[in-house]
């Protein structure tokens, strides 16, 4: 068994389209590609091969804030997958693999049970299947009653507050919300939390900009939210293969308490008139994903 790295633009995407399934956004090239034009990070894909043949293909690049090897997309992109599934052969690709590594959200489903012992669990991703659901009363008797409570009474009460709901669906004017994404997000955590909002490095927003931008074979959408003419709340999500995934958002939930609740709502009820599969809101939990939304396993390797 021997690696091969492979650092090149043109040969990194060549391999990417004949290793990579396209199940998922995160399986298209000009999706993780984005991130790749905005951080410009040295890619470090892995073809593994045993007598000359291809048993797995590991795309990752180095990200010089974290100090380590990723997944190509880092913390932004899920569903990952090492195109390895013999167990007997898993725990040698892993051992050929550049350190220090922190390769996250590979899929727990795509790994036989025999091999996760390889891995360490890790966030999980939160997302509701919509088939079957014809209304929106259909779905909200699947929540708690307490939750399904919340999630009206927060909805109704929003909307009676002078509220504006915009689905953006022009490139250009979601490149000009994605500003203001980035700008709302950046309040928010400097007026409630003790960490940085993640749009505090410019890159950051960038990549979105250039996922708006190289969107082809999927689609891009945001939802704004204003109350008394002021922005309260940006989302930004993608759709592929009837799957809605909210990627990112920002909201000034001190100016409007339980916007949280009014976005998730407006989200289920948008989707559902869009005859939309799977809604995803991405990993970790943030302490209320699993209020409305059903939790996948995941799976990391650290080293």
């Amino acid at each position: 068994m021997k690696l091969e790295v492979v650092a090149d633009i043109k040969t990194a995407e060549k391999l990417w389209n004949l290793y990579v399934p396209k199940k998922n956004i995160f399986d298209l090239w000009e999706f993780r590609w984005s991130f790749n034009q905005a951080f410009k990070y040295k890619l470090h894909f892995c073809v593994i091969k045993q007598k000359d043949k291809v048993i797995s293909f590991i795309p990752l690049w180095y990200s010089t804030v974290k100090k380590c090897y990723e997944c190509i997309g880092g913390g932004w992109c899920e569903n990952n997958d090492f195109f390895k599934k013999k167990s007997k052969d898993l725990e040698k690709v892993l051992k050929l693999l550049p350190t220090p590594l922190n390769a996250r959200s590979i899929q727990q489903n795509s790994v036989k049970k025999e091999s996760w012992k390889f891995f360490d669990k890790d966030d999980e991703v939160y997302e509701k299947n919509l088939k079957g659901f014809t209304d929106m009363n259909s779905l909200l008797m699947t929540i708690k009653k307490k939750y399904r409570y919340n999630l009206q009474r927060d909805y109704k009460r929003i909307l009676d507050e002078n509220s504006r709901i915009l689905w953006i669906k022009d490139k250009n004017e979601q490149l000009r919300y994605l500003s203001k994404l980035a700008e709302l997000s950046i309040r928010r955590f400097s007026l409630s939390w003790t960490e940085k909002s993640t749009f505090e490095d410019p890159r950051e927003i960038e990549c979105f900009k250039y996922i708006v931008k190289n969107a082809e074979s999927y689609k891009t959408r945001m939802l704004i939210v204003e109350v008394d003419a002021k922005l309260v709340a940006v989302e930004f999500i993608t759709e592929y293969k009837g799957v809605w995934n909210v990627i990112t958002g920002a909201n000034d939930f001190v100016k409007t308490p339980g916007i949280g609740n009014f976005v998730t709502y407006l989200e289920f009820e948008k989707a559902l008139s869009e005859k939309i599969k799977v809604l995803n809101v991405m990993q970790e939990d943030c302490g209320w994903k699993h209020r409305y939304f059903d939790a996948r396993p995941m799976l990391f390797v650290k080293s």
